[in-house]
This record gives C-alpha cells, structure tokens and sequence, in this order.
C-alpha cells in the first residue's frame, strides 16, 4: 500500500518524456550554492545530479497564535540524491516532534521514515517543471504532529525573470494517515526568489492549504534567506506565518539550518 504513491510516479514518468537542457539551463550549474526553499517546504524542480547527495537539515518551532499550542521539531532531515539524469531518490529519515507535556515536562515522539522520488520532467534554459512523490513525507511546517500524512504527490516549477530573479508555482496533495488517497489535502503556493549575489538568495510565498476534513482553507507566507557559507555549505534561516484560523489555531514558525552538498 505505502508504495502506491512511488507506483503513481513510476507511470506518469512513462507516459513524460524529459524535455532535453540547454547547456546553460536553469539547472545546469552544478557547482553553484544549494538554493533550495526548503525552509518554505517547497521542493526544488532541478534533481540532484547523479553522483551527488545533498542534506537538508532544519530545525522548526512552531506555535498558534489563537490556541496556544507550542511544537518544534529537532531537526527534520532530508536527504537527495541523483539516481539517473533528471530523477532522484529522496529520503527522511525520522524526526522527533516536541510538545508540551503534563506539569510542563517534555514529550518527544519520533516520526516516521519516509522516501519518495523527484522526476525533472521539462526543463530549457529559462524554466524547470518537475513531479514528485513521497511516502510518509515529514511533517506540516505549519502544522507539525505526531502522526504524518501517509502520501503526497505533486508538482513544482521555476522561472527565471532576468538574471537575479525566479518565479515558481507548486501544488501537492497530501493524503489522511489512515484514508489514503480516498481524503487528499491540497496545498498550492505562488513562489519568489533573489538572488542579490551569488552567495545569497531571499525566497518568500504566499499560498493556501487546507488541512483537514471538511476544514476551511488556510492561507499563509513566508521568507527565508540562504547563505553561501562555503563551498556547498549553505546557512538558511525563516519565518512564516498564516492568515486566518483554521480549527481553532493560526499558527506561525521560526526555523532555520543547514544544507550541504557532497
């Protein structure tokens, strides 16, 4: 059953031919800091290139403005990695969530693994489109808990305006725990990023999620900042917020972390 989602994928990659990279195409650079607005939850359109793994880390507090509610977790962790030009594996190991617990004291209860695959499916030298599955993806960043969402498939996409600006749309469906694709959870975000040199990138987006079972839409932003520290070492910190409240809870986040390119 969990393989379901990777099955999906297999077959949209089937019936979608890859669209053939220019030389100097969106994703071409391979040497270039690791720019990605995973701080945001949106995933890259460019796969990782074979022969290389990236690691994401990102530690996350989380709390709701209207309920109160308080939740971090420490750190989630992603891990990329290029299986043949234009698709790559994607690994979560498991995570721990944090919460308040009675009289004060601590809970911490670990997530599940969880992997999915990444398919850049169109790319030229001015755009990137790419699909994406995952079983057991981590956790909301908006919405952390202790039980995660069982698949999501989705899209993300990238377009550069000039040399120094790129805008993006992602969307993805996320399904209940314990309905499978039978309640899916939508998600869509309008997508920005500037890169002021080439040691930094400011990213933000607005977009719209709906959380649960008969529940409202709720709408959010945020924006994060990445710094080339080193060679393949990049700092990423962010903040993000919603809109409206949704089940009693408008919650927002800081978080930041590290990735790295091997």
């Amino acid at each position: 059953m969990r393989s379901r989602a990777l099955v999906l994928l297999a077959a949209m990659l089937a019936v979608t031919p890859a669209v053939a990279a220019d030389a100097d195409a969106i994703c071409a650079p391979t040497n270039a800091p690791v720019f990605e607005d995973t701080i945001g939850g949106i995933t890259s359109p460019c796969a990782t290139a074979p022969g290389t793994l990236v690691v994401e880390t990102t530690y996350m507090q989380n709390a709701s403005q209207i309920g109160g509610t308080a939740l971090a977790t420490y750190p989630t962790i992603t891990l990329r990695t290029g299986i043949v030009q234009n698709l790559a594996f994607v690994l979560d190991p498991p995570s721990e969530v944090a919460q308040s617990g009675v009289r004060g004291l601590g809970v911490y209860v670990p997530t599940h693994l969880g992997y999915g695959l990444s398919y850049t499916a169109a790319q030229t030298g001015r755009m990137a489109l790419a699909v994406f599955t995952s079983v057991l993806p981590p956790v909301n960043r908006f919405a952390p808990s202790l039980t995660q969402s069982r698949y999501a498939l989705g899209l993300s996409s990238a377009y550069t305006v000039g040399s120094k600006f790129n805008v993006g749309f992602s969307g993805q469906g996320t399904s209940s725990a314990t309905r499978g694709f039978g309640r899916i959870q939508p998600d869509g975000a309008l997508s920005a990023a500037y890169d002021p040199s080439a040691q930094t990138q400011i990213s933000t987006d607005l977009g719209t999620r709906v959380s649960g079972r008969k529940s409202l839409s709720q709408s959010y932003s945020d924006v994060a900042v990445d710094e080339s520290l080193a060679k393949h070492f990049v700092f990423k910190v962010g903040i993000g917020t919603t809109f409206n409240p949704v089940a009693n809870a408008k919650p927002h986040y800081l978080a930041s972390g590290i990735d790295y390119r091997l």
